[in-house]
């Protein structure tokens, strides 16, 4: 459009309408909720706010982080272990540890994380007990400074801190 006034008047409507019809894209965060059984002496985490519903042994502790229940864009799912012969939960990216040491048993997939330390994000620190024979996984890199039952590990993922 050669006239000036006329191509500040197309590009004004085309603001407008930008603006007017734009598509966002909401990636709403869950929680992800830490669990602890003293009979099973084992810490599981979950989405699910109330896993007392198929078993009472359970008692919620806190929200430990934020992740999605659904594959969002650039997520990867978290899997959750067990290995009978620790009577103990751990959690990973990784889909195929079960192939790679038969003790360890793939209950399938239990949330989503971003694929990489995005902004907004923290990294999940694995810790290990020896006493406990069971893990943890947190926000913290420092429980094993306040604890020194805990055994900080390596980071496993990123996930989101409380809002």
């Amino acid at each position: 459009v050669s006239n000036p006034t006329k191509k500040a008047q197309i590009k004004t409507y085309i603001e407008q309408y930008l603006a007017a019809n734009r598509t966002e894209i909401s990636l709403n965060k869950i929680p992800i909720y830490r669990y602890y059984s003293a009979n099973m002496v084992d810490h599981i985490y979950d989405p699910q706010p109330n896993v007392i519903s198929y078993d009472n042994t359970w008692v919620k502790e806190k929200i430990a982080f934020y992740g999605y229940n659904y594959p969002a864009p650039n997520t990867v799912a978290v899997y959750k272990y067990f290995i009978p012969s620790m009577n103990d939960h751990v959690y990973y990216t990784d889909p195929y540890i079960q192939y790679r040491d038969s003790n360890v048993k793939n209950e399938g997939i239990i949330f989503y994380v971003p694929t990489q330390n995005l902004p907004g994000t923290k990294p999940v620190y694995k810790y290990y007990s020896d006493s406990m024979k069971d893990h943890i996984f947190e926000l913290d890199p420092n429980i094993n400074q306040v604890d020194k039952t805990w055994i900080r590990e390596d980071i496993v993922f990123n996930a989101f801190p409380a809002p």
